[in-house]
């Protein structure tokens, strides 16, 4: 996971089939926003909680770009749909 502070971000399974989870470190307003590798938004929501899972189940197989915004931080990752 690429960060642009010191925030811890985790994400996992990393490849999954269904739900990927993510971990912030702080419990503040979180944006997620996945883009398939041609960069079309595919999923999108707002969270205000330190974990929560993402369903994927809806997503084709194949490499998707994870991008988290939490209290003016940005980490973005790699994930790989099976």
């Amino acid at each position: 996971i690429e960060n642009n502070a010191n925030s811890k971000t985790l994400i996992y399974p990393n490849p999954f089939k269904d739900a990927i989870n993510i971990e912030v470190e702080t419990a503040t307003v979180s944006s997620v926003v996945i883009t398939d590798i041609i960069g079309k938004i595919v999923y999108q929501k707002v969270f205000n909680e330190k974990q929560f899972r993402v369903i994927g189940n809806h997503l084709k197989p194949g490499i998707y770009i994870v991008k988290i915004t939490s209290n003016g931080n940005t980490s973005i990752a790699r994930i790989v749909k099976q």
